[in-house]
């Protein structure tokens, strides 16, 4: 009897090993990929066997992965939407929690045809929310006879339903972050003759951060005014004065004034209104006939020249951050060929 409890205890601690490594996994996981892989593979581990996970990415697609044992890489399998629902009123109904129930084969298979697992199914299926889809892990049953392989199958079940939910969320506050973002810049570019203008704007990473990146492309008095500035830090106040920046270039620029003299006022505004934040800023005004440019840049990335000939280079005169109050020279004025381009 000492013998057999002994064993025992020996193989619950490694199984426990193996659930603190497989729970570290899913909470480690960055994506529905990676989120798949670490609750099917860890299940696998877990019950030394084959195991299957359903549950509904954060981009709302329901998703089936099966792996045919611990060293298996897991595969993708099609599966219908409404599984879920029905896996979930097998066992938890609409409650949160997590639920552990067996299904026999015959109900297993009409629900996923495809999955590989053959008999009955020891299923768990787990909610962290009210409302919100749950995660299901299905191994057979054989694999989970005992009283502490099911529970240590519900906690991983558990923690990946945990995991998920902060994965989901943290996708669903990217998306918010970014739309947002998004509504700060222009809708659509001006059409000016003579001009191609093209635009792409796409997250840095995929930190659910809002940041002060902007651009601006704008008609004036004097020709079509492009601007690419960054406002520094990634917070709720950078897009806020990200926007303030943007819509009091536009009306300094609509007066008439000149790109230095629109990087002062800037400048004396962002001192007044936002005192210790800094802001980078290039300006190059297209005169309206296209045979020159004006540059001035505050402390900004330096556009880049490609000529008609393929010669390229950087404009590098610049002047100082937007925020600091110091003198910013005049613009610097560089002809250009028809056809370049300008990056």
């Amino acid at each position: 009897r000492y013998v057999r409890a002994r064993r025992r205890a020996e193989r619950l601690t490694r199984r426990l090993a193996t659930l603190n490594r497989a729970t570290l996994d899913v909470y480690r996981a960055v994506g529905f990929h990676s989120f798949a892989a670490a609750a099917t593979g860890g299940a696998a581990t877990l019950m030394s066997g084959p195991a299957t996970a359903i549950f509904l990415s954060p981009q709302g697609q329901p998703v089936h992965s099966h792996a045919t044992g611990p060293e298996a890489a897991p595969v993708s399998l099609p599966v219908r939407s409404e599984v879920l629902d029905r896996l979930a009123a097998y066992t938890l109904g609409s409650d949160t929690g997590a639920e552990v129930r067996l299904m026999p084969h015959s109900q297993w298979k009409a629900l996923l045809p495809l999955d590989p697992i053959e008999g009955d199914v020891v299923l768990v299926v787990a909610r962290t929310k009210r409302n919100r889809p749950p995660v299901c892990v299905a191994v057979p049953a054989a694999a989970a006879l005992g009283t502490d392989e099911r529970e240590l199958l519900q906690q991983l079940v558990n923690a990946s339903a945990l995991a998920l939910e902060a994965l989901r969320t943290f996708n669903e506050e990217h998306a918010l972050a970014l739309a947002l973002q998004r509504t700060f810049l222009p809708d659509r570019l001006p059409s000016v003759p003579g001009v191609s203008l093209a635009v792409r704007y796409l997250p840095a990473s995929d930190h659910a951060e809002i940041g002060g990146d902007f651009y601006e492309a704008l008609e004036t008095p004097d020709g079509l005014l492009l601007a690419i500035g960054d406002v520094a830090g990634h917070s709720l106040v950078a897009a806020t004065v990200m926007g303030e920046i943007r819509h009091a270039l536009r009306a300094y620029a609509l007066e008439g004034h000149p790109p230095h003299h629109v990087l002062e006022r800037l400048d004396a505004l962002l001192a007044h209104t936002r005192p210790g934040l800094t802001v980078t800023l290039c300006l190059v005004l297209v005169d309206r006939d296209g045979s020159r440019i004006h540059v001035a840049n505050a402390g900004h990335i330096p556009p880049l020249l490609l000529a008609p000939d393929g010669s390229a280079g950087y404009l590098h005169e610049h002047g100082p951050l937007l925020g600091l109050r110091l003198p910013h020279p005049p613009a610097r004025v560089h002809p250009v060929a028809p056809d370049t381009r300008i990056l």
